[in-house]
């Protein structure tokens, strides 16, 4: 399992730089009276990947992979990929139909509580938290306008 980490990590790491490279060329700067030129998003994501690969990649080659069992060959590991699997198919059906914002209202709570088993306070703030910052990161600051609900078009919700 070592190995194949590695790997992998290795290809996101070139992953990353080529996307890098490629956001450079088509610009990540802001446009004036448009907002943020088309590779600025794309870009820090991809420096968020590069820097978490080349932390997956330092963690394996430290890591004694005498140490660690297989984390799918049991119950647990499978069960863990089939909740995140469950629920990031939730999300995605709620984003399509009923726009983003209502979809974090409705996704962050069952990801903190449920996979993350935090307490109700934590889950609440996160998701308010993390809606509120979405919303004033993407429309307010980036000008970014991100799906809404079609009842929104309707005027008959505020998300």
């Amino acid at each position: 399992m070592k190995k194949a980490e590695l790997i992998v990590a290795g290809l996101f790491i070139l992953l990353s730089l080529i996307i890098m490279q490629q956001c450079y060329v088509i610009g990540i700067g802001w446009v004036e009276q448009q907002g943020p030129a088309a590779g600025m998003v794309p870009f820090w994501i991809a420096v968020l990947m590069l820097v978490s690969s080349i932390y997956i990649l330092w963690m394996g080659v430290r890591q004694d992979s005498e140490k660690e069992g297989n984390f799918f060959v049991n119950v647990e590991g499978r069960n863990e990929v089939v909740r995140i699997a469950a629920t990031t198919l939730l999300f995605t059906v709620i984003f399509v139909y009923l726009g983003c914002y209502f979809a974090m209202l409705v996704f962050s709570p069952i990801f903190v509580k449920w996979l993350g088993k935090h307490s109700w306070k934590a889950t609440i703030a996160f998701t308010v938290i993390i809606t509120v910052a979405i919303y004033f990161g993407m429309e307010v600051g980036l000008k970014i306008p991100l799906p809404r609900s079609p009842m929104y078009m309707h005027g008959q919700f505020f998300i």
